[in-house]
């Protein structure tokens, strides 16, 4: 599982939890980090951009998000950055990227960096991570 970020749905914050995403993305590594695992997609998957912004990623591994399409009607800066991509559920699409595992630490920096949940909305969703093998549902 990763997580992905798309603009649709209202964030909540959970009682005592103080972020508006969902503590249900956070896991805890064998060696006991807390760890959560973010779907990159368009500038994201790229390890240079990853490692520019600080970010020590614990692993990556390639990743298709089923169902969800890649769209860039998030207004950006122009003329700079017109445009950002996002995602969107799309029935029979996919969108190809890197499902990478930080630290709960690296992903609040990440989701800082990409606005706070001001622009994007962050959730649990499943991808198909690793070798491209796999089917429907899994």
């Amino acid at each position: 599982r990763g997580n992905a970020a798309n603009q649709s749905a209202e964030q909540k914050t959970e009682e005592g939890w103080p972020f508006p995403f969902s503590p249900d993305l956070v896991s805890t590594s064998r060696d006991g980090v807390k760890i959560v695992r973010n779907f990159g997609f368009g500038s994201n998957m790229s390890k240079d951009k990853v490692l520019s912004r600080g970010l020590i990623p614990r692993s990556s591994q390639r990743a298709v998000l089923r169902d969800w399409a890649l769209d860039f009607n998030h207004v950006g800066f122009s003329p700079m950055e017109p445009g950002f991509a996002t995602v969107e559920p799309k029935k029979g699409k996919e969108v190809h990227g890197v499902v990478w595992e930080f630290s709960l630490e690296d992903f609040l920096t990440l989701w800082r960096g990409e606005g706070s949940g001001k622009h994007y909305d962050t959730q649990l969703v499943d991808v198909c991570a690793g070798p491209y093998k796999c089917t429907n549902g899994q």
